[in-house]
Parts: C-alpha cells; structure tokens; sequence
C-alpha cells in the first residue's frame, strides 16, 4: 500500500495531465457538432417542399450581344413549343357561322341549298380548328415538332400542322 501511495505522489502530475488530457478530449468530442447539418431534405424526383431559396447576393454575367443573340438562336431552335387549345374558340365559330347563315340566308337568291352550304361550311372549321389555329407568327419551321395540351392530355404534333391565319383566305 505504502508503495503505490509512493508511484502516486511521484507521478502526480503525470497523472493528472493525462486526467486533463482524456477528459478534454471527451468534451471536444461531446460538445462539437458531429457534421454540417442542411436544414432541407429532399429526394430526387420529388417537388421542393419549402420556401424559395434565394441567394443572399447577386451578381452580373457579362456578355457581348453576339453570344446573347446565339444563345437566343439556340434557344429558339432547341425548344419544343408548347400551345393550349381552347375549344371554346372552335364552338363560339361554329355557332356564329350558324347563326350568321340563318339571318342571311334567303332561298330565292341562292341555288345552293342551305342545308349544303351548312355542310360545308362545318366541314371547313372542323378542318381549320382540327389541331388549332395559330394568330401569332412564330419562328418555327413546318417540321418542327410541338407539343398540342388539349385539357389533360397532351399530344405531339407537328407545327406545320397548325393552321395559320394568313391562309385563311387561300385556304377558303
């Protein structure tokens, strides 16, 4: 007893060093966080489930016009368009087309009969609004595809397919 009284007492600050030692090598290990916590989860294929993350900062990228304008050429080329048809548009037509030919048709000045011209009148709008009509002129070429939303389904068409209100006039 009296000799491990004695290794105490001479190797008393060798031991509390290695006191000190272990237990601030446990504090440092318990106190100090185990990694980089992100405070968002998400998983692949899923929607973000939180509020807009913007940056705290902004800043500009400068570019000539040259690459702008090459960029937008590539943009214009590469983008597959997409177009909502409303077929309330087709019916309002097919309505006033009706309408407008009960008030102005009269069966003494015409040889055609009216139930014919009807006919055939419809039988134009169902082709002219078949895959819609486009008012806008737009910079795409016939063969370019497109996709056509037509409430909830969506079709691929090709823009060529459209009928375009410049050909109106040939087309009746």
């Amino acid at each position: 007893m009296k000799n491990i009284f004695s290794v105490l007492a001479r190797n008393q600050s060798l031991i509390y060093k290695v006191f000190l030692f272990i237990i601030a090598t446990f504090l440092i290990i318990f106190l100090l966080p185990k990694g980089g916590q992100f405070k968002y989860h998400f998983q692949k294929g899923k929607p973000w489930q939180y509020e807009n993350l913007y940056a705290p900062f902004s800043f500009t990228i400068k570019k000539d016009k040259e690459t702008i304008e090459k960029e937008k050429e590539t943009i214009i080329q590469n983008a597959v368009p997409y177009f909502d048809r409303d077929l309330e548009v087709s019916n309002n037509a097919k309505s006033q087309f009706k309408e407008r030919l009960n008030d102005s048709y009269v069966d003494s000045l015409y040889t055609i009969s009216k139930k014919n011209i009807q006919q055939s009148g419809l039988q134009l709008l169902n082709a002219i609004y078949k895959n819609g009509v486009i008012d806008n002129v737009y910079p795409y070429t016939n063969d370019k595809p497109a996709y056509l939303k037509d409430g909830k389904n969506v079709k691929e068409v090709i823009f060529g397919d459209f009928f375009k209100l410049e050909d109106l006039d040939s087309s009746i």
